[in-house]
């Protein structure tokens, strides 16, 4: 029975050895090619983002270009004198059709420049006193404090600016130095970053343009240098991923229509927690390989009459720790036997001289 217990022991811990280099092996290999198929499909989130803002600012551009090419446009009559009267009514209705086909467009207007107009989706006003009200008069103005992106399918130009709106610029006429009307589409920045921050595990969504924040869901990163903030993505030409200063992910891609560059960060607790799952039935597996390995070698110890269980056996009783008893048990076993040895040798010895002292005497 004590046989059986210390081979019991002998095989268990020789076949436990493999088995945990294997999980070992198995968890550095899971843990190395679920975090690679986790920066993929986050790069994947970042083409798809960077496909919908190409996308939103495409029908912005293409807004403005029918409000421009709209032969309403080319029938205005712009008068000089105080009773300029445009019969808007058409543009009017012309501009909340747009507004309406494209959900994320936050306003449009159509500027007059020879009255000092401004058409709204509402109303008309004067430009001088709408300078006040909002940006046209700093798009006119050599468009101060803006980031101006020529799209590379038309010549239209977008622009960028930190207000929660991406403008795109179209006039009329297209071919005229001085144009007689500007036609401006302003796409809500905030509701154009809230549409793409709906991926999975996405955080924060911003769009980058020669090293710079130009728009985020994070205002207080507006202006900073993608360099400091992202830790030199602004140096970088291919797509690709980073860990920012925070030890996030941070997932950019290029735009395909502008030299724009958009971002989105992942909060590297998202891939800890979708490992975890693995964790858990990895630690499973292993305790369920343990008990299995506890019964093999129980039944394996049942086995010690064959030739490998012999060679356990020497083993076993060689070894200088596993087999010490085994080995001190054998080493009294010679001993008794050698002690014995000499006993008889010593009463041969004995029998010899006295039937010699025998032969003496006679």
């Amino acid at each position: 029975m004590k046989k059986d217990n210390k081979f019991h022991r002998l095989y268990f811990f020789v076949l436990l050895i493999p088995v945990t280099l294997f999980f070992v092996f198995l968890y550095t290999y899971a843990y190395s090619n679920q975090l690679k198929e986790f920066h993929a499909e986050n790069q994947k989130t970042a083409a798809l983002i960077a496909d919908k803002i190409d996308n939103a600012i495409l029908a912005s551009n293409s807004n403005a270009v029918q409000i421009s090419a709209s032969h309403y446009m080319r029938d205005v009559e712009v008068k000089k004198d105080a009773d300029f009267i445009v019969e808007y009514k058409y543009l009017f209705d012309l501009i909340q059709l747009n507004m309406l086909r494209n959900s994320l467009l936050d306003s449009i207007y159509i500027y007059f420049v020879t009255p000092n107009k401004v058409l709204t989706n509402n109303s008309m006003f004067d430009a001088d006193t709408f300078y006040d009200k909002d940006f046209i008069k700093g798009l006119l103005t050599n468009n101060s404090g803006w980031i101006s992106s020529r799209l590379i399918t038309s010549d239209s130009t977008s622009y960028i600016r930190p207000a929660n709106v991406i403008t795109i610029l179209n006039t009329y006429p297209a071919a005229s130095d001085y144009p007689s009307a500007y036609v401006i589409v302003n796409l809500s920045q905030e509701s154009l970053l809230k549409s793409v921050s709906a991926f999975k595990y996405v955080k924060l969504v911003s769009i980058g343009h020669n090293d710079r924040v130009i728009a985020s869901m994070d205002n207080k990163l507006l202006g900073k240098s993608l360099h400091d903030v992202y830790n030199g993505m602004g140096l970088i030409d291919d797509n690709g991923y980073k860990i920012d200063s925070s030890g996030q992910y941070v997932y950019f891609c290029k735009s395909r229509i502008t030299n724009f560059i958009y971002f989105h960060t992942v909060d590297r607790e998202y891939f800890n927690q979708s490992f975890a799952q693995y964790q858990v039935s990895t630690l499973l597996m292993y305790f369920v390989s343990i008990m299995a390995l506890l019964l093999l070698s129980y039944i394996l110890s049942k086995l010690t009459k064959n030739k490998f269980g012999y060679l356990l056996q020497k083993l076993y009783d060689q070894s200088p720790r596993i087999g010490q008893k085994g080995r001190i048990n054998k080493d009294f076993k010679a001993l008794e036997e050698a002690i014995d040895s000499f006993v008889l040798r010593n009463k041969e010895v004995e029998e010899k001289v006295r039937s010699y002292n025998n032969i003496v005497k006679d």
